[in-house]
């Protein structure tokens, strides 16, 4: 963990002084951390879930929303609409349920509005470079979302340690007892 960023108990050691510092771990220390399933998104898991009922939700209606007027657009214009929907479900749901999306929202694409119409095949390699760039940009959008999420995150967590050290420096320069700050 030290690698990454300094924790309370090295930051109150480095920062002390002259006076002595000593660090007593608990039961739990010698433990260490469990490795995580999934990397930590930084999103909630309503904002996780937002984004996945968009993404299952919101690609077939736009489906046949779009194949009702389908003969007032092209397919710039569907590959369009449909990375709008891609951009909404990564900015709502981040990484995977705006791949999930983009991979869905081709493969609607490919079968509904390539030609030939009603089957997995795209008969012009400018279609099928459009799809591919669809797919790329939904996976750009989402991980800039989950970075940012990410650190906003760690802001967050910087911010309390910073306040905790603050405080505890604070009742030390009173004379004041900073055990119960510190705790």
């Amino acid at each position: 963990a030290q690698l990454w960023a300094r924790g309370v108990g090295v930051e109150t050691t480095a920062r002390s002084g002259s006076i002595d510092v000593h660090m007593i771990p608990h039961d739990q220390a010698r433990r260490g951390r469990r490795p995580v399933p999934w990397p930590d998104t930084g999103l909630t898991v309503t904002r996780r879930a937002a984004g996945w009922a968009l993404a299952l939700l919101g690609l077939p209606v736009l489906t046949l929303a779009m194949s009702a007027v389908r003969e007032h657009l092209s397919l710039p214009s569907e590959i369009l609409i449909f990375l709008l929907l891609v951009v909404a479900v990564a900015l709502a749901g981040g990484r995977w349920p705006a791949i999930t999306a983009a991979v869905g929202g081709s493969l609607l694409l490919n079968y509904f509005f390539t030609a030939p119409v009603g089957e997995f095949t795209i008969a012009e390699a400018e279609n099928l470079f459009a799809l591919v760039v669809f797919v790329v940009v939904a996976m750009a959008v989402s991980a800039i979302v989950d970075l940012a999420a990410r650190r906003t995150r760690e802001a967050a967590r910087a911010g309390a340690d910073a306040e905790v050290l603050s405080t505890l420096a604070g009742h030390v320069l009173r004379g004041e007892a900073a055990l119960p700050s510190l705790l």
